[in-house]
């Protein structure tokens, strides 16, 4: 299977300045090489009764390389399609030996 080249997309905060005006804030973009892209089995179709439409959620498993810095309230733009990190990225470790082989994303996006 060819690896993936996925890119986290960070925004951080600007702050305020010594007048207390929000200072405009900065948006991280950083290319993690070396992943993968699995679709979970969990595929939910559910209806917003609120705006009367049906809306789709999508989402994946994304296995990137060990110490991808990636965080709970990053997203995640992979094959075109902007995902949310939807869960706390998780350490994959091998129960036998000392192996890190990488970590595991969950990401999420809704259309509707």
């Amino acid at each position: 299977m060819p690896r993936e080249t996925v890119t986290r997309v960070r925004e951080i905060p600007g702050g305020t300045d010594q007048y207390g005006d929000p200072i405009p804030g900065v948006v991280d973009e950083l290319d993690i090489r070396g992943c993968a892209l699995a679709p979970r089995a969990t595929i939910a179709e559910g209806e917003d009764h609120s705006y009367q439409r049906d809306s789709v959620v999508w989402r994946y498993d994304l296995y990137a390389p060990h110490g991808a810095d990636i965080r709970r309230n990053d997203a995640v733009i992979a094959r075109g399609q902007r995902y949310r990190v939807e869960a706390m990225p998780h350490d994959w470790r091998s129960p036998y030996t000392s192996r890190r082989p990488g970590v595991v994303v969950v990401l999420q996006a809704t259309e509707g």
